[in-house]
């Protein structure tokens, strides 16, 4: 898959970046149980990444869902996306990277 420009695909841009990095990660790690213990510089790096645009992108639909809500973590992202779209919590992932994770299902454990 390709960049594409424009303000509406930055997002999509920086997923498609992160997915190649775990693509190639993917080279050298394999994806399964046995290798969940696993550590290196890289992955905290993709994971460190990942994190910071889940909580960004949470805070553009929080914006859209609920403008007038606080969202300053999780526990508030989570209140105003269970309120504002019920079905996106406890939903199935379509797609799991390699399909070797057995919990295939987006489960929100914070707090509110």
């Amino acid at each position: 898959m390709s960049f594409q420009s424009g303000r509406v695909f930055l997002h999509w841009n920086y997923y498609i970046a992160l997915e190649q990095d775990l693509a190639k990660l993917s080279r050298y790690i394999e994806f399964t149980e046995g290798n969940f213990s696993t550590y290196s510089i890289e992955l905290a790096h993709l994971l460190l990444a990942a994190s910071s645009e889940v909580d960004v992108v949470m805070k553009e639909l929080c914006s859209i869902l609920s403008p007038n809500d606080r969202r300053r973590n999780i526990g508030d992202y989570k209140r105003v996306v269970e309120r504002g779209l019920p079905r996106v919590v406890g939903c199935q992932n379509p797609y799991i990277f390699g399909g070797g994770f057995k919990n295939k299902h987006i489960y929100w454990v914070a707090t509110s």
